[in-house]
Parts: C-alpha cells; structure tokens; sequence
C-alpha cells in the first residue's frame, strides 16, 4: 500500500509467497490522527487502487462503533457479522446494525450485509441455541449454516500468538473456521452473480469438542 505524503503508515506487512497471502497492520493513528474533511473515508481512499491485486481483502473491524469502524464499513463491499451466542450480543447487534445503515445513508449506499455468523455456539446451553434460533428467524438466510463453536484450542492459540491453523489443524476449532471460509467463497460468488445465498450447505459443525 502507498504510504506517500501521507501519516497512512503501515506498521508490518507479512507475506505467504505459497499461499499469495499479504496482512496489514497500520496505525490507527492514520485516521484519528487527522482534521482532513472525508475522515470517514480514508481507508476507501487508500485502498481502491489496491484492491484489483487480490481476489479478497478481509477487514478485521475492532469491537467498537467509532471513526475506525465507519471507515472500515465504508471500504467494504459487505459485512460478514460475528455475533456471540449470548444474551447482548443480540442488543449490540442491534446498534451496528444501526450504524450500518447510518454508512448506507451517506458514505457507502450499496454496502451490503454479507452474512451473520454465530460464534461461541455450544448446543449443550439453551441461551446458544435460543439465541442461534432467533438469529435465524429474524435475519433467515442472511445467518451463516455453520457457527464457530466453544472450543478448548480456539481459546488456548492465542496465548501461543499463533492462529488456530497453526496451532492445531485438526481441531474442531480449525475445521470451523475453514468451512466457514469455504461458505463465505460461495456467498461473495452469489452475491457477485446477483443470486440469494444458499441455505443448502451441508458441511454443518457445531458440536463441542474438548481438544
């Protein structure tokens, strides 16, 4: 990314040559950092004469709705929504989703809501599987078929800095997160032809595992 005449400054840039895999770390500090007018859209700005390099650019967006969030939003083609299988998670959904729509109204009209996916799901608890069920009654087919579960290796990798690929490839932690991405391929296909996303997957894993 071009850094030039700029305080957009890239903190590390890591390279897979194998895997064709590049990750960003940038200083929040490029947008806060600023009195510039369109400060809602500086990360767009940056990034549109990148993005015909690579088939998917994924935005990791903090746990928060400030200047940082909107700008992310405002880059996006669509919004994947991670959403806890707890009780308030349901009411911060409900605030992103309102600001959500704030970006429709001005930065970005045709950002799209690319799916919901359920994290933390352990189908022992009510509350995860009330809260999965009402997730898939309200948003339908917007909701993604397989969840990330509770997972022993998926809350033991990151006290290891390492991803969960790396960490443990066989866990169930793993396998989730690989269908999931294999799911969201599929629905950025359908939503590039014009076409709903399926609800007709049947890689489906969501059971609790203690390795």
């Amino acid at each position: 990314m071009s850094t030039r005449g700029s305080s957009w400054q890239i903190v590390q840039v890591s390279r897979s040559r194998r895997r064709r895999f590049e990750l960003i770390v940038y200083r929040s500090n490029a947008i806060y950092g600023t009195r510039e007018e369109r400060r809602g859209e500086r990360l767009a700005i940056r990034l549109a004469p990148e993005r015909e390099k690579y088939d998917y650019v994924l935005i990791d967006c903090p746990p928060s709705l400030g200047l940082l969030t909107i700008n992310m939003l405002a880059a996006a083609d669509s919004i994947i929504i991670p959403l806890q299988c707890e009780y308030f998670a349901l009411e911060g959904l409900t605030q992103l989703l309102r600001t959500v729509e704030m970006v429709r109204s001005g930065l970005k009209p045709d950002l799209e809501v690319g799916g919901v996916l359920l994290t933390m799901y352990d189908s022992r608890l009510n509350l995860s599987r009330q809260v999965a069920d009402d997730a898939r009654e309200h948003f339908g087919s917007l909701v993604f078929q397989n969840v990330i579960p509770r997972n022993i290796r998926l809350a033991e990798a990151p006290s290891y800095g390492k991803p969960i690929l790396l960490y443990d490839i066989v866990s169930v932690g793993a396998a989730s997160y690989m269908a999931v991405a294999k799911e969201v391929m599929t629905r950025m296909e359908t939503f590039d032809s014009g076409t709903a996303p399926s609800t007709d997957d049947p890689t489906l894993i969501t059971e609790e595992a203690s390795t």
